[in-house]
């Protein structure tokens, strides 16, 4: 349980044999820039009202800014070679 009350993605729950198992985390749509930003004001919310310990925010922010960054690299790289193509075009 985190310290707002809350259920955390790895709390563990029972099964059959009266062991405890982690519970999958949710899957989170990280297909495009906008899904990152909304994934990090998510990730922030989050660390800001106690639901994830600020040091695991601060790790999964890293990471998502990591992938936000190579969206933004094939993005700029797509652009440099439509400009290269019409350069050659003249």
């Amino acid at each position: 349980m985190t310290p707002s009350g809350g259920k955390s993605s790895l709390e563990l729950i029972e099964n059959e044999g009266n062991s405890l198992s982690p519970l999958p985390p949710p899957k989170v749509d990280l297909r495009n820039p906008a899904a990152v930003r909304r994934e990090l004001a998510s990730l922030y919310r989050d660390a800001r009202s106690g639901k994830l310990d600020p040091g695991a925010a601060t790790k999964l922010g890293y990471l998502l800014e990591l992938l936000r960054k190579s969206f933004e690299t094939a993005d700029l790289q797509e652009r440099l070679e439509l400009l290269e193509q019409v350069v050659r075009k003249k």
